[in-house]
């Protein structure tokens, strides 16, 4: 904690006085499980890296005088006192947003080497810098027989021993769901291992029973198979310790019989339908502009793009369709119109997941009374 203190003074390091140690999550975002010795991808361009354990700024909260660290070798994870000696890879925040940040680890509370609780302010730690995406409030919320996870899109099975067998085995469960759609999907697997470890909290000391809250049934201690083999050894597989958090292949022979709890990812309530209808009241200055919504269960606000030609250029005011699940008729009236003038127009829902467009349609207005009497007059 105190190098990466001191390359925050003067200058800093690469012209940046923000870096700091990175939390387990990050450090972890490195590896490459397809690779070892070390487990990064290839090509990568870092120098120097040890086939060995690099430090985390996450304390472990169960016995906070041991911190969170990474076997570079292979990319698992574990604990150690806080007074060995590892080696120290700082990182920073890029300025440009990733384009898959990680999520925070949960940890609030800040420690000092013998695992007294102290001030965050200044630590450097995890619980002061809190790198990574906020969670969301609710994280989870339960749908039926399955939980959303509104942190990473990930939906659960709500019972989390879903079966107990070996790893080969752990498919034909999994595979079951997928046939009868569970919850609504077709597309449950076996969880990675990123996946797995997802569903971690660095700041519970007791993460089995912070899930119970969550809303999941049969939260175990023990050992959960992922769907991802381990590199040196085909003949075993990554596993998550539910119970201490921790990433592992230890013990994962693939013909153990550990926990299965399968994942999908959550597709919910897609954008909007719209569909445009004939345009109707068309008179010589007015017409009424026609069009079905369906906003899929979230609150949509629709309105018409029209002009003369099919670029538009103009729009009526918002209005809302509503949340529900079936089709909704809308209209706006448009007045000050030419006469004899063909005009374009489309529907245009949007809702949170997205925005539709109708397709385009046509009206004429009628002709003036002065066009009428020439006409008559010749």
């Amino acid at each position: 904690m105190d190098y990466v203190a001191s390359i925050n003074n003067g200058s800093g390091f690469c012209g940046f006085k923000d870096w700091h140690l990175p939390n387990k999550k990050e450090l972890r975002s490195l590896i490459d499980y397809s690779k070892e010795t070390p487990a990064l991808p290839t090509g990568h361009p870092f120098l120097n890296v040890k086939n060995d354990d690099y430090w985390s700024s996450t304390s472990y909260e169960n016995s906070p005088e041991k911190a969170w660290k990474v076997y570079m070798g292979v990319g698992n994870d574990g604990t150690y006192m806080k007074a060995a000696e590892f080696y120290v890879w700082p990182v920073r925040t890029h300025s440009q947003s990733p384009p898959a940040l990680l999520g925070q680890t949960g940890q609030s509370n800040c420690y000092n080497s013998s695992g007294t609780p102290v001030t965050c302010a200044g630590t450097g730690q995890d619980g002061e810098i809190k790198a990574g995406m906020a969670w969301p409030s609710p994280r989870f919320s339960v749908t039926g027989d399955c939980v959303i996870d509104h942190l990473t899109g990930l939906m659960w099975t709500k019972n989390t021993q879903y079966a107990t067998t070996n790893w080969q085995w752990a498919y034909v469960p999994v595979g079951l769901l997928n046939v009868y759609g569970y919850c609504g999907s077709s597309n449950w697997r076996l969880p990675n291992i990123n996946e797995l470890a997802s569903v971690t909290h660095a700041g519970q000391s007791d993460p089995v029973t912070w899930l119970r809250t969550q809303g999941f049934l049969n939260v175990n201690q023990g050992y959960y198979w992922s769907s991802t083999s381990y590199i040196h050894d085909s003949r075993t597989a990554w596993n998550l310790i539910m119970g201490f958090g921790e990433v592992a292949y230890r013990d994962g022979l693939k013909d153990r019989l550990y926990y299965v709890w399968p994942v999908t990812t959550y597709v919910g309530p897609g954008p909007p339908s719209a569909v445009t209808n004939a345009a109707g009241n068309v008179a010589i200055r007015s017409a009424k502009l026609n069009g079905t919504v369906n906003p899929n269960s979230i609150s949509t606000n629709y309105y018409f793009e029209w002009g003369t030609n099919a670029s538009y250029g103009k729009a009526t005011g918002s209005q809302s369709a509503g949340s529900g699940t079936g089709n909704v008729s809308v209209s706006a009236n448009l007045t000050s119109l030419i006469p004899n003038t063909t005009y374009h127009f489309r529907l245009v829902a949007v809702n949170s997941s997205g925005t539709s467009l109708g397709s385009d349609m046509t009206f004429k207005t009628r002709v003036g009374l002065p066009g009428l009497l020439l006409l008559l007059g010749n």
